[in-house]
C-alpha cells in the first residue's frame, strides 16, 4: 500500500512541476531539462561511478571525494542532479565525464536508466534516497554508498509509518555518517552497515581556502561585515544594525536571491556591484549581486553573517569559518551539527534580534577580539577534516 502511495505521490509531483513550469522559471528548467535528455545515450558510460546530488550544496559536499576518485581510479564519473541549480552550475564541469538530470523516480524511468548505464556503484550525498532508484539498483546488485549522512530522531526512517524508507536503508551497502548519534539511530532500526566517517564539507572548504580571488570590490576604510546567502528578514536586521554601526563597519551583502529590490533605510549609502559600484569612503553597503563568488569573498571580511536563520535554516557556515572569520547567524540552526560545534568552541554566535547584534558588536568589535574568535572558528574546521579519506576507504573496499 505504501509503495502505491509513494508512486502516486511521485507522479503527482511530476504533474505539478509540469503545470508550474508555465509560470515558474525554476520549474520550467526542471521540466525542460528532463524533456531534453529523453533520448540521451548513457551506454557509452557503462561501468561508470555514478554520483547523485540533490543540488549545489550536496555536490560541494562530495567534491573532495569526486576529485580523489578522478585521480585515483580508472572509472568514468557521471553525476546526476535533482535541481536545476546544481545541473546548470556543473553541466560544463570538465572534471566530470557526464552530467545529467535525474529522471522522475518512477519504476520505468529508473529501470531504463540503470540498464543503460550499468554503473559500478552509486554514491549518494547526504539524504537523496529515491525508492525506485534504490530498488532497481538492488535488483542489479549494484553497491550503493551514502556519504556524509546525518540522522535525527524526527526523520521518517524512525517513525512507525516509515517502513518502506527503512527498507531502502537496508539496501545500502554502506552508510558513512557524520556522528555517533547517527550510528545509534541506525542500529536502533537494525541497520548495521554504517560507520562514522565525518562530514566531507570540512575537506571541501579547506580545498576552497587555497583558491585565488581575482575581484576588485574597492577599498574599505572601516571593518567589513560580509553577509552571505541572506534573505529579506536577514537584510532587515542587517540594515537596522548598520544604521548605528556604519561609523565602524561597512557591509558587503551577498543575497541568496539576486533578482529583487532591497529596502535600504535612510541614512545608508548603497550600491550594486553589477552597476559598477565599489567600496569607497562614503559607501556603507555594497550589494554583490553576482553568483559563484561567495565562498571566496568571505576571506575579505572581519566578521561574517550567514543568512537563513530566520527562515528554513542557515546556509553554509563552514565557508567563512575556514578563513578564520567569526560567524554569526539567526536562531534556526538547531538541525546543523556544525552550528552547535562552532558555538561551543567560541567561533560562532547566534543572533536573534537587532539588540543582540548590537550588543555583540559593542562587546566584540575590536580587531583583536574578532581575530581571536575567528581563530577558534578555523580550529573547529581543522579538527574535523579527514572525512574524504575515510569515505574513500569504504568505497574502495566495495569496488575491489
Amino acid at each position: 500500500m505504501m509503495h502505491l502511495l509513494y508512486n502516486l505521490a511521485i507522479r503527482l509531483y511530476g504533474f505539478s512541476i509540469r503545470l508550474a513550469s508555465i509560470w515558474n522559471s525554476k520549474a520550467k528548467k526542471w521540466h525542460a531539462g528532463r524533456k531534453a535528455q529523453i533520448h540521451q545515450d548513457l551506454s557509452k558510460f557503462k561501468g561508470a561511478l555514478w554520483i547523485h546530488c540533490a543540488s549545489v550544496g550536496e555536490f560541494e559536499q562530495v567534491k573532495p571525494i569526486i576529485d580523489r576518485l578522478k585521480s585515483e581510479t580508472d572509472h568514468k564519473l557521471v553525476v546526476s542532479f535533482f535541481s536545476p541549480s546544481g545541473f546548470e552550475l556543473n553541466k560544463a564541469n570538465s572534471s566530470l565525464d557526464y552530467v545529467f538530470y535525474l529522471p522522475l523516480d518512477t519504476k520505468r524511468n529508473m529501470r531504463s536508466l540503470i540498464l543503460e548505464l550499468k554503473p559500478s556503484m552509486l554514491i549518494l550525498a547526504k539524504y537523496e534516497l529515491w525508492l525506485n532508484m534504490i530498488a532497481e539498483l538492488q535488483k542489479e546488485k549494484v553497491p550503493i554508498v551514502l556519504v556524509s549522512a546525518l540522522f535525527q530522531p524526527n526523520q521518517i526512517f524512525f517513525k512507525p509509518f516509515g517502513g518502506i524508507f527503512r527498507r531502502a536503508l537496508t539496501a545500502l551497502s554502506m552508510i558513512c555518517v557524520q556522528d555517533e548519534e547517527s550510528v545509534r539511530l541506525l542500529k536502533s532500526i537494525r541497520i548495521e552497515d554504517c560507520k562514522v566517517t565525518g562530514d566531507s564539507r570540512f575537506d571541501r572548504v579547506l580545498q576552497l581556502r587555497d583558491q585565488s580571488l581575482a575581484l576588485n570590490i574597492g577599498t574599505c576604510n572601516r571593518k567589513l561585515i560580509i553577509a552571505g546567502s541572506t534573505w529579506a528578514k536577514d537584510e532587515d536586521l542587517l540594515f537596522k544594525v548598520m544604521q548605528h554601526a556604519k561609523s565602524e563597519f561597512q557591509l558587503l551583502l551577498v543575497p541568496h536571491e539576486l533578482s529583487r529590490e532591497y529596502k535600504i533605510p535612510k541614512g545608508l549609502s548603497c550600491g550594486l556591484y553589477s552597476e559598477g559600484k565599489k567600496f569607497s569612503e562614503d559607501l556603507d553597503v555594497l550589494v554583490f549581486d553576482q553568483m559563484g563568488y561567495l565562498s571566496k569573498l568571505y576571506r575579505l571580511g572581519d566578521l561574517c553573517y550567514i543568512g537563513g536563520g530566520f527562515g528554513q535554516g542557515i546556509h553554509n557556515i563552514l565557508e567563512p569559518a575556514v578563513y578564520a572569520k567569526p560567524v554569526l547567524f539567526g536562531p534556526n540552526h538547531h538541525r546543523f551539527r556544525e552550528a552547535k560545534g562552532l558555538i561551543q568552541n567560541g567561533g560562532a554566535k547566534e543572533i536573534g534580534s537587532e539588540l543582540a547584534f548590537e550588543e555583540f558588536l559593542k562587546e566584540n568589535a575590536k580587531s583583536h577580539q574578532l581575530k581571536a574568535m575567528g581563530e577558534l572558528a578555523f580550529s573547529y574546521v581543522d579538527e574535523n577534516k579527514g572525512a574524504e579519506d575515510k569515505c574513500l576507504d569504504e568505497i574502495n573496499k566495495l569496488l575491489s
